[in-house]
């Protein structure tokens, strides 16, 4: 189903639309309310904008695959954007508050500029998804709240997040449910400190930033781990930590806890 306007804006008002198939919307779209879509493959062509900075809210539901090709939030914020897909592609989101993606596989992550929290789930599909998050080269990472990366239902899952000028402000976590679980993990923040809650991985970890590392979560990793600060401490003193590989940690200062152990730094 294809929605047009006679201006060149189509305003949504009316709160849901439901479909058996495709819903495309080929002009720019202002959102007058919050908006729940659920379809088989949902497209916007042109922008989404909120009617006024920070007042409406977008929900997709689709079984299909979700392209939002032009800017979400591109001159007025959404307050939040939820997507659930079987895969979602999109050039850049801003929002004021939440941003939560539940895809079926692979996610990669377009330029995000979010208020709130950020939370991806990756590989929820059945049996023969591959699971796992990056980013697009030279896309921008903002997150003013906690970024929480779930793998679910995939094993050995890898996420890439380490493209230049990303700045989480809250913490970041690395947390698994239903039997999936991280392998490799790359994260960096290059404006500022890198707060990490729980972490999880298998595999090599790399984590980076300009200021200090902390944690306020527990890390367990099992592969080589490298954690470096350009000019602040790093500080891992949880005294659940456990490090199962090779552990090499740079900073001003260095302090870390291993509750069996195992580190090899």
């Amino acid at each position: 189903m294809l929605f047009r306007s006679a201006n060149g804006t189509l305003v949504m008002n009316g709160g849901a639309i439901t479909t058996s198939g495709a819903q495309s919307y080929g002009d720019a779209v202002t959102l007058g309310a919050n908006t729940s879509l659920t379809g088989g493959a949902i497209q916007f062509v042109s922008t989404v904008d909120s009617a006024a900075d920070g007042t409406r809210s977008l929900t997709i539901t689709d079984s299909g695959a979700t392209r939002l090709d032009g800017a979400v939030g591109n001159s007025k914020k959404l307050s939040s954007l939820m997507v659930t897909t079987a895969n979602l592609t999109f050039d850049r989101i801003q929002t004021t508050g939440n941003v939560t993606i539940v895809n079926s596989g692979t996610q990669q992550l377009g330029d995000l500029d979010v208020g709130g929290n950020l939370n991806v789930t990756t590989g929820s599909a059945v049996a023969g998804s591959v699971g796992g998050i990056s980013q697009r080269l030279n896309s921008v990472l903002t997150v003013a709240g906690n970024s929480i990366f779930t793998a679910n239902k995939v094993v050995a899952q890898d996420a890439l997040l380490n493209q230049p000028g990303n700045n989480f402000v809250g913490t970041v976590a690395f947390n698994d449910t239903n039997g999936g679980s991280w392998r490799a993990i790359n994260v960096a923040d290059s404006v500022g400190s890198l707060h990490l809650a729980n972490v999880t991985a298998t595999g090599q970890v790399t984590v980076s930033a300009v200021g200090n590392i902390t944690q306020t979560g527990t890390l367990r990793l099992g592969g080589n781990t490298t954690i470096t600060s350009t000019t602040g401490n790093v500080t891992l003193t949880d005294a659940n930590n456990d490090f199962g590989g090779p552990l090499n940690l740079s900073g001003a200062n260095v302090s870390v806890v291993d509750e069996i152990g195992r580190a090899h730094v």
